[in-house]
């Protein structure tokens, strides 16, 4: 199988890892906004991995993504995913997250690739989550960009495939965290976890917003990746699916914890700071219900695993500068 991945970043280089191992070929499309160009590239070194430089905005460099290549499913996930103030402009977001999806479905159509998934986002739903969050729970409030953009590329991805018969697959990703080749290390662009770990091991104060004592779902980056490759492939009708991703539902707070805890066992004096340090261990979570039941979809990684998996790594790093 061919599949092209638009973006080679904290998700997309493992991906691409993964399916190369498997004994799949793979063309991908990566600009470098917050991605190493040495780590895309690296990947396209390897036997059977093709990397183009450009955006996914640009139309005749979507075009050379299927020029060389008959692709059976695309792997969407170039996209502006920062909710971070200073990321990037308002115009950059709109331009990647709500005009690329766009482009690449049109190039799909010109080309007859029959399957697109992409990368979606629990925060959907919004914050201050109770009860049971299905697929079916209606979006919440966004506040940011980036996230609201998700719930059109999930609509474009539905008319799609209702107007030409494709096969469209929307993963509903939680705050992800662990071990890949991209390794992000500029707090714009990392997850609450990840960014804990490397401010524990820097010796800096985790900061802790109100909101961290609101529940979330996380996954494991590698747990994610297992399932994208698993969609690429999966017999599903035409027709657009949405999937429920998350492994745990944890507060940002209890994260910070399991950090601090991780931390010290490692010798780490790692403190907490600010309003979301209060104990919301009294907090009733929600509860995450996902489609994935139907697949007998399991998770292997827990949160403490990557956690101290991630804190390893960031040392070994601070260690060997």
């Amino acid at each position: 199988m061919t599949v092209a991945i638009t973006g080679l970043g904290y998700f997309g280089s493992l991906l691409a890892q993964r399916l190369l191992s498997a004994g799949n070929r793979v063309v991908a499309l990566e600009n470098g906004f917050a991605t190493d160009a040495a780590a895309a590239a690296s990947l396209g070194q390897q036997p059977g991995c093709n990397v183009i430089e450009g955006s996914v905005c640009d139309l005749d460099t979507v075009e050379a993504l299927f020029a060389d290549e008959q692709v059976q499913c695309v792997v969407h996930l170039a996209a502006q995913a920062s909710a971070h103030p200073d990321a990037a402009s308002p115009a950059y977001t709109e331009e990647v997250n709500l005009r690329g999806p766009r482009i690449v479905l049109d190039a799909m159509i010109r080309h007859s690739v029959p399957r697109m998934v992409y990368a979606s986002s629990f925060r959907l739903y919004g914050r201050a989550l109770a009860g049971t969050i299905t697929e079916d729970t209606p979006p919440g409030e966004q506040s940011d960009l980036s996230h609201l953009s998700k719930l059109y590329a999930e609509h474009l991805q539905a008319m799609y495939a209702r107007s030409h018969d494709l096969t469209t697959i929307s993963l509903r990703f939680g705050l992800a965290y662990g071990l890949s080749p991209v390794m992000k290390t500029d707090p714009r662009f990392m997850t609450a976890p990840n960014l804990f770990c490397l401010q524990a091991v820097h010796g800096e104060p985790l900061h802790l917003h109100e909101t961290a004592r609101q529940a979330t779902a996380l996954v494991h980056v590698d747990d994610a990746v297992r399932l994208l490759a698993a969609a690429a492939d999966r017999p599903l009708a035409s027709g657009h699916h949405v999937y429920n991703a998350a492994a745990e539902v944890a507060s940002v707070g209890e994260v910070a914890r399991s950090v601090q805890r991780a931390g010290q066992r490692r010798g780490l004096a790692v403190r907490l700071a600010g309003p979301g340090t209060v104990d919301d261990s009294s907090l009733s979570p929600f509860t995450l219900s996902s489609r994935l039941s139907e697949w007998e979809w399991r998770w292997r990684w827990t949160l403490m695993q990557g956690i101290e998996e991630v804190l390893d790594y960031f040392a070994a790093t601070a260690h060997s500068t």
